[in-house]
């Protein structure tokens, strides 16, 4: 019975560790994105002649 109660407890802590790496690589990916496209989103402004500090982005 203690054999049983004890791969369980494993395979939980497995799952877990491997729910909270598979969030890290999400969260990183996501950052990563953000920074990619605001640094598109830089470029354009600037190749279109303003400047980033004049244009009014609205956040939600």
């Amino acid at each position: 019975m203690e054999q049983a109660n004890s791969q369980t407890g494993k395979r939980k802590s497995k799952a877990l560790w491997i729910s909270a790496a598979l969030i890290a690589v999400v969260v990183a990916g996501g950052m990563g994105a953000k920074f990619f496209y605001e640094g598109k989103v830089k470029d354009l402004i600037a190749r279109s002649g303003a400047t980033v500090g004049s244009v009014d982005v609205f956040a939600n």
